[in-house]
């Protein structure tokens, strides 16, 4: 288990106990758990993710499970992705985060996950994150498109996983337009988020702080 805390130049800091899983299934979702101390008051809890040997990080938010726990659910892994790179970070009201150390997982085929109703709700309706500018357009490298339905950019707007809404296309096409976006609220964190369209498009809403 891995225990981080921050203390320099901060009213209150986080301590981050992360237990990073054994494995992530070959062809599965795989679950990071992690126990933050204290749970309220932070504008962001990700668990970041890369393939292994890459640089490109991306993330999800971690949603809360009562007693300072938090839980994610990852994409599925692609043929080619042998381990995963995971940490866990806290962003603060004025945009400090703490990290966890990484931890390098590896892939496995008989990797023994169990999901619970709502865990695997939120695989099919995954939003993941980007942490570098050059992220926007591309696919989650090293990761399957099943699932992710909307991501993140560095700004904090949404768009539609434009490499894997392919129901949502089908549905633009046919009706000569194009589709209407979700609005969404990420599960337990504060701030501002836009959304804005596939393809280029502009803002199409913005929800308050």
């Amino acid at each position: 288990m891995v225990l981080l805390a921050a203390t320099t130049g901060w009213a209150e800091y986080p301590l981050i106990q992360f237990a990073p899983p054994s494995c992530i299934p070959a062809e599965g979702n795989g679950l990071v758990e992690a126990t933050i101390t204290p749970s309220e008051g932070w504008s962001s809890v990700r668990a970041y993710f890369m393939r292994e040997g890459r640089t490109e990080l991306y993330f999800v938010e971690m949603r809360p499970a009562g007693n300072d726990r938090f839980w994610a659910v990852l994409p599925k892994p692609d043929a080619d992705t042998a381990a995963v790179n995971l940490r866990v970070g806290v962003r603060d009201g004025e945009g400090r985060e703490t990290r966890s150390p990484a931890a390098v997982v590896p892939v496995v085929r008989a990797c023994p996950v169990s999901l619970t109703d709502e865990q695997r709700a939120v695989a099919r309706n995954l939003i993941v994150g980007e942490t570098l500018a050059a992220q926007f357009g591309g696919g989650v490298l090293g990761f399957l498109c099943e699932g992710i339905v909307l991501r993140m950019n560095v700004r904090g707007e949404l768009r539609p996983e434009d490499c894997c809404c392919e129901r949502a296309a089908l549905l633009a096409a046919s009706k000569g337009r194009n589709a209407l976006l979700p609005l969404v609220i990420l599960g337990g964190v504060g701030g501002g988020t836009s959304i804005v369209g596939g393809g280029g498009g502009g803002e199409v809403s913005k929800a308050r702080p």
